[in-house]
């Protein structure tokens, strides 16, 4: 139902980027409070499931430059946060482009 607010809002998911990020920090956060612990050889494949779960969670608020041309900033926040009204819960993210 959460996705479905926020596509009705017309509102883009967040970008590749944006999530790997949120899903590194995730697991790193997990792994740190010791509620999982994840091989160095699988780590990627942990991310790459983390993202999957995530990206349909997220949806990008705003995206812009930021000091230079090589970096962006991006708030991004839950459907479900959004749908609620609890901005407070969102994210700032920068991303660095090539």
């Amino acid at each position: 139902m959460a996705q479905k607010a926020g596509r009705s809002l017309g509102l883009p998911y967040a970008d590749d980027e944006v999530i790997t990020s949120i899903a590194e920090q995730t697991l790193a956060g997990r792994e740190k409070s010791g509620e999982i612990v994840i091989p160095v050889a699988k780590w990627y494949s942990h991310v790459e499931k983390e993202q999957h779960r995530l990206t349909s969670e997220w949806v990008s608020l705003a995206r812009f430059p930021v000091a230079d041309e090589f970096y962006y900033g991006s708030f991004v926040i839950r459907h479900d946060d959004l749908a609620a009204g609890r901005l407070d819960k969102a994210l700032s993210v920068t991303e660095f482009s090539e």
